[in-house]
């Protein structure tokens, strides 16, 4: 299961300190498919950053049956995906 708990995120105060992500909660069972879905700046880019560990929390947490997911690189691995809106700037060589 993973269990994230008023996650937030702002940018410092070199960016700007704006809030990208408030008090965002919800939780997820194993087998369970989550889609995460929202308007252009709305955050969803944050939370998969966040939830990678490519950013720190500003506030809450995120955590699995075993723990707090942050310090486990493996689990994020092998059970995180993200599909971009936009195709990649580059293709791979073909047959």
């Amino acid at each position: 299961m993973l269990r994230v708990t008023d996650l937030g995120f702002s940018y410092p105060a070199s960016q700007g300190r704006r809030a990208a992500l408030t008090d965002v909660s919800f939780s997820a069972e194993p087998g369970q498919v989550l889609f995460v879905l929202g308007p252009n700046g709305s955050g969803k880019s944050t939370l998969f950053r966040l939830l990678l560990r490519l950013h720190s929390p500003s506030r809450g947490r995120a955590s699995t049956a075993t723990g707090w997911i942050w310090p486990s690189l493996t689990w994020r691995w092998r059970r995180l995906s993200h599909m971009q809106q936009e195709p990649p700037a580059f293709q791979l060589p073909g047959p």
